[in-house]
């Protein structure tokens, strides 16, 4: 988590919920790119990061890792991740310990405003079955005490909008960007958190990369409801393309994937959704289900 004035951001590619997204204070997630954090950051004199790197990079950048005139002083438990710094302070310490002996310390004079929090975002009627839509549902139907296991990069801006995290321990996905972990990781977390319903979100090509672990669910008899985001392909790598100077990738769509057709071969109770309404009617049915159950949501292929 990184502080600025008094505002609170989750790191790039969070692996876990550590500050509640519903937060008076919650300012949103920086992005996985030097010079967009450096240009989010702007304007801040002093940048707090607790237990987490500074930063999380997807792609190499150039430049400064802070902004001109600000000030970063990182706590952490990680000896590596404190070498590592590029920038600032580090101080490898007890995180418990030393947000204590923070908050022990003298309170800072308040030099200047609060920098300004994002707009949240608004309802999404039931017109177009995006995955913005989608994450709204799921945030809205979802088990108060369910856990989301994530991994839908292309989807992951829309998350951060419509499906916050709000409880300790309830969101899992993998911190350095790659694929292929979040199906089975979905069925490690359901074995050591027995009596709690698991939420898979998976893209379809990510899905594609392990889709042998719905064969355990089943076997296992696991409480898991596996969400397909089928947008037809790998949107994450067309997304990427630009950064390599990229116009078009080949390889990258997936039709005829038909993910009901290979949970069922695999055990697994398995609902397509193409419209609002099945959508709507098959994400509570998959969470009262004893067992695992897929829904393969085809979203709208614009976005």
């Amino acid at each position: 988590m990184t502080g600025t004035g008094r505002a609170r951001r989750r790191r790039p590619l969070s692996s876990r919920n550590s500050f509640p997204e519903r937060h008076a204070l919650f300012a949103g997630f920086l992005p996985a790119d030097r010079e967009q954090i450096v240009a989010r950051l702007a304007g801040r004199d002093l940048i707090v990061v607790l237990g987490a790197p500074v930063f999380t990079y997807h792609v190499e950048g150039h430049g400064p890792h802070i902004p001109d005139g600000a000030a970063l002083v990182q706590l952490t438990d990680d000896p590596a991740a404190s070498a590592r710094a590029p920038a600032g302070l580090s101080i490898v310490t007890d995180l418990k310990l030393g947000i204590r002996a923070l908050l022990a310390g003298p309170a800072p004079a308040p030099a200047r405003a609060a920098p300004a929090l994002p707009p949240r975002t608004r309802a999404l009627p039931p017109d177009r079955l995006s995955d913005r839509y989608l994450l709204q549902q799921l945030a809205a139907l979802r088990p108060p005490d369910s856990i989301v296991v994530e991994e839908a990069p292309s989807s992951r801006g829309a998350m951060h909008d419509y499906l916050p995290m709000l409880e300790p321990d309830s969101f899992y996905t993998c911190a350095s960007g790659g694929l292929g972990h979040g199906l089975p990781a979905a069925v490690g977390i359901a074995l050591g958190r027995p009596g709690r319903r698991v939420i898979a979100l998976l893209g379809d090509g990510s899905a594609m990369y392990s889709i042998q672990g719905l064969w355990s669910a089943a076997e296992l008899a696991l409480p898991v409801t596996f969400v397909i985001v089928n947008n037809g392909g790998y949107r994450a790598l067309d997304e990427f393309a630009p950064h390599f100077g990229l116009t078009a990738l080949p390889g990258t769509l997936l039709p005829h994937l038909d993910f009901c057709a290979l949970a069922r071969a695999q055990g697994v109770e398995a609902v397509r959704a193409s419209r609002c309404a099945e959508l709507d009617a098959a994400l509570p049915m998959a969470f009262a289900a004893r067992g695992p159950v897929l829904v393969e949501v085809c979203v709208e292929q614009g976005k």
